[in-house]
Formats: C-alpha cells, structure tokens, sequence
C-alpha cells in the first residue's frame, strides 16, 4: 500500500502529498537517469473540494529533500526556499519582525485545484502548520512512502 504524507495547514486542513510511483516505470537509469527517476505527485487537500491533482513533479531525489527540510523547519533551520526542477511544488519559510516562523507550500497551477488550470491562474499558497511535531510526523510519513520508490542508478546533474 501507498502512504500518504499528511501536512497540516494553519487552519488546520489536511494537505495530502502521496507520490503514486514512477512516470516512467520501465525507464533504465543508464539510459536517461533522469527519466528513470521522475516520480508521479498526487496532492489533495481534504477541505478544498476539486484540490485532487496529479503530476510528475519531483525527481526521487529531491522528493527525499522535503523530508529533510520538514525536519530542519521543525527545529527552526529550515532554508528559506526549497524548489524543484519542476516548478510545480515549493517550500518557503518566512520570519516576521517578531521572529515567529512559518511556512508555506506554494503549488502551481498543474497541481492545484482545477479552477487554477481552467483559469489559467498563477500558482496559490497554502500556509503549513508550525507545530514541530506535525512537521516531524509529515517527515516520517514522507521517508516511510519513498522507501518504495529508490533512487535508480547513480544520480548525475543535470547538465550533464
């Protein structure tokens, strides 16, 4: 079975993010590790209906990057942006004059609900929870999901 990564937003809505396996399933990493690695993002959010939307839109290895950064921000480290090749998902920290923490999740439109695509809008931000625990939870759910879906071959860049 697939696990989901559940995200709490600051309202308390539920932000699904659950990778449903490779785009390409029977890509050889020694022939486009790239295409080997693309994993296929399914991100809804409970409380907003028409938010159910899939897309390829991380590299297994960068998918492992959010479970990072959720633990870093869970202890108030995080780095202030963390995108994608993909610019379908982004993470942002922000601190206000008081020095309060808090985070948003930026989604374009591709994995937004659908009134952003049929609108042609611009991505929209849902705020996170800053409760470190949700933070450290969404982290383990993520690392738990990903152990199904390995990075294949030897990562290389992508200039390369």
């Amino acid at each position: 079975m697939i696990g989901i990564m559940l995200l709490r937003g600051s309202f308390d809505e539920k932000i699904e993010l659950t990778v449903q396996g490779y785009q390409f399933p029977d890509a050889k990493p020694s022939e486009d590790w790239h295409d080997a690695n693309w994993l296929r993002v399914r991100l809804r959010v409970a409380e907003m209906p028409g938010w159910d939307a899939s897309d390829p839109a991380l590299l297994t290895t960068e998918a492992r990057t959010i479970a990072d950064w959720l633990r870093k921000a869970a202890v108030g480290l995080s780095e202030p942006t963390l995108d994608f090749i993909e610019p379908s998902l982004t993470f942002e920290t922000y601190e206000d004059e008081i020095g309060d923490r808090y985070y948003n999740l930026v989604v374009a439109p591709e994995l937004g609900p659908r009134a952003l695509v049929d609108l042609a809008c611009a991505s929209v931000m849902l705020s996170l929870s800053s409760d470190p625990e949700a933070l450290r939870e969404a982290a383990d759910q993520l690392e738990a999901e990903l152990e199904a879906f390995p990075v294949r071959g030897t990562p290389v860049a992508y200039w390369d």
